[in-house]
């Protein structure tokens, strides 16, 4: 069967180079979380690994698109399937890398041209690149099924796989590095800012915690009331004992720590941990009698970070919305 062109030795090497990236960040970024939650890495560790991790992903994407762009089939007579799905490949191929150097401007463009970058979303840029990144990799791996025999493209898959491994690496990081610009830089959230229920049991086991236990004062109210305002106490209509039981009840059904469980004091403080890198953030409930029922107070603050990526702000939402139900 006569060749259409040979592959060059160097665009294979670069195929396999983005297949290797590809994987190396993605396997940096996989274990970084529970080496975090056994004490083998620090949140400074996990920033870099982050960091390097999305830049490797996001370069592995590239390489790989672009790589793929390049690759000559075998022989021409690929078969007429396989010579669509191929044209389908490098459509997605081409639309991922132009979404990937629209995020690069919209991200770059923050600080060079803002009034220009302003009308680019870089969530929405970096999901249709990654939708269409990930559409060129399952069409090159029907391609390469539906292809006759003998009809191949050596290093498609290599360099298809690299995408692939490449987007898994940098999703988290991106993930991450969007919610932060979307989100205010507080780590502690509480019902009543004025007067927020303060941290006693709990203080002895934050021991590790880059934040201390105290509310950080003005600002984060500030920014809680423009972020948050729906944060507010709750007002149930039933006995404090009754809402006291009901609290304790879902705290331990959402999987919570519980440290003090003080009936008399109406104070309830326990320890959120996340599953995959082990993050903690403590919590204190203060529950007192009040006109018409009993009057609900919540506060969660994360041990470290400047941003808790709305983390605490979502746990009082679901909890008090659990406990409206």
């Amino acid at each position: 069967m006569a060749l259409k062109r040979t592959p060059s030795p160097e665009k294979l090497l670069l195929a396999r180079v983005a297949f290797g990236v590809g994987w190396l960040s993605a396997l940096a970024v996989l274990v970084v979380g529970p080496a975090y939650r056994n004490g083998y890495a620090d949140l400074t560790a996990v920033r870099q690994v982050f960091r390097y991790g999305a830049y490797g992903g996001i370069a592995a994407g590239v390489l790989g698109l672009a790589v793929s762009l390049l690759l000559p089939a075998l022989a021409a007579d690929r078969g007429g399937p396989a010579r669509l799905l191929d044209l389908s490949q490098r459509t997605c191929a081409f639309a991922g890398l132009g979404g990937l150097a629209a995020f690069v401007a919209a991200t770059a463009g923050r600080t060079l041209a803002p009034d220009l970058a302003a009308y680019v979303r870089p969530d929405a840029v970096i999901a249709f690149a990654a939708i269409c990144a990930m559409a060129a990799v399952g069409f090159g791996i029907l391609a390469s099924l539906a292809a006759r025999r003998g009809s191949g493209k050596p290093g498609t898959l290599s360099a298809l796989f690299g995408v692939g491994l490449g987007i898994a690496a940098a999703f988290m990081p991106l993930s991450w590095l969007l919610k932060a610009q979307s989100v205010p830089a507080i780590h502690d959230i509480a019902t009543d800012t004025a007067n927020p229920p303060a941290f006693n049991a709990l203080r002895s086991l934050r021991g590790d915690a880059h934040n201390p236990p105290e509310y950080p004062g003005e600002r984060a109210a500030r920014l809680q009331a423009e972020f948050y305002p729906e944060i507010q106490p709750v007002v149930l209509r039933l006995p404090p004992a009754e809402v006291f039981a009901r609290v304790e009840r879902r705290a331990r059904e959402a999987g919570w720590r519980i440290v003090a469980a003080e009936t008399a004091e109406g104070r309830i403080e326990a320890t959120a941990v996340t599953r995959w890198f082990g993050f903690k953030d403590d919590i204190v409930i203060r529950i007192a009698a009040t006109t018409g029922g009993t009057r609900l107070d919540m506060r969660s603050k994360s041990r470290v970070g400047v941003s808790d990526l709305g983390a605490n702000a979502e746990r009082i939402r679901a909890f008090l919305a659990g406990l409206r139900d």
